[in-house]
């Protein structure tokens, strides 16, 4: 065989091995995962994480969020949301897949071919509860070649909102405490006190 013929075959043996690398590594699903510690109960955390209206404050890239589908219990089970990024619109549906209140709650969506699971797990600690935002994507056929060559789903962006959420939740419900006792609001306190009982007729 000559050295070009040579060549070739090993030429097509690689690439062969390639694509079948490049196969079995898109085939795996990619996932990344990160937390935080909120201090407040576990059903405030739990209503800003399903309530839609209130993700678009927290979830930086959402820019509209409607439920289209609520079950019998009235939370939501289909949402409908418009994602924008980098001057770019993204119109998604994205189903409830489990609802446990205030522990668990995880949304599927399909997306060009890719699958996506968000999952959100609450643990107590405490006065306080500890959030997970696990992001796991997946796909099949041909496009798990391009899947393969795709960069990791960003968890950057994941650690950027759940900091947003914590930073709101915590604003809207905390309770300042001293030595252990909650503080009475100054402003509360003057109030109750100016208002003196009528005097009797």
């Amino acid at each position: 065989m000559s050295p070009a013929g040579k060549f070739s075959v090993f030429f097509l043996i690689a690439l062969v091995m390639g694509i079948g690398s490049l196969w079995i590594l898109g085939g795996r699903p990619v996932q990344c995962q990160a937390e935080t510690r909120i201090v407040a109960p576990p059903e405030v955390v739990f209503d800003w994480l399903v309530d839609p209206q209130k993700r678009m404050l927290w979830v930086e890239s959402l820019k509209q969020a409607t439920v289209t589908e609520p079950d019998n219990n009235g939370m939501p089970a289909t949402y409908h949301l418009i994602y924008e990024k980098d001057g770019q619109q993204r119109n998604l549906t994205e189903s409830v897949q489990q609802l446990d209140p205030g522990e668990f709650f995880s949304l599927r969506s399909v997306e060009r071919g890719i699958r996506k699971m968000q999952i959100y797990r609450l643990t107590r600690e405490g006065n306080a509860v500890r959030v997970s935002h696990e992001r796991i994507e997946s796909t099949g056929g041909l496009r798990k070649l391009l899947f393969a060559l795709r960069s990791k789903p960003p968890v950057e962006e994941i650690r950027t909102d759940l900091a947003k959420l914590k930073r709101l939740i915590e604003k809207e419900h905390a309770v300042p405490m001293l030595f252990g006792e909650p503080v009475i609001n100054p402003a509360s306190s003057a109030k109750t006190s100016s208002e003196k009982p009528a005097p009797d007729q």
